[in-house]
């Protein structure tokens, strides 16, 4: 933006602490697993009740073998930590300068 013969700058410097780089994409398939044990949990399901489900309808684990109580607790609590981390940042320091520049003005000579 022009103002007068200045050219207005707004410089922001934001510093952010996050965990989100430590975590790593999952495949679609394991995403939808965990996500399916989180929202069986959600509904008051014990990780017996969980196991049998997912044996039932042979889901099977991520290493291809039946789900045990203890590996669905195991695998719930690991993904509300990982859900944890992905919303863990925070604004540490914030500020905003004006910068001011001045603009050369340049004339056309014409030679007559």
């Amino acid at each position: 933006m022009i103002y007068g013969s200045y050219r207005l700058y707004i410089k922001f410097n934001v510093l952010i602490e996050t965990k989100q780089l430590s975590v790593f994409k999952l495949s679609p398939k394991r995403y939808h697993k965990l996500k399916l044990i989180k929202s069986l949990s959600d509904n008051n399901l014990s990780t017996n009740q969980i196991s049998d489900l997912l044996n039932k309808y042979n889901i099977k684990t991520f290493k291809g073998l039946r789900w045990t109580p203890k590996l669905v607790y195991m695998n719930r609590l690991k993904f509300l930590k990982r859900l944890e981390r992905l919303k863990d940042s925070k604004i540490i320091r914030k500020s905003e300068h004006l910068i001011l520049r001045t603009v050369k003005i340049l004339s056309h000579k014409t030679n007559m």
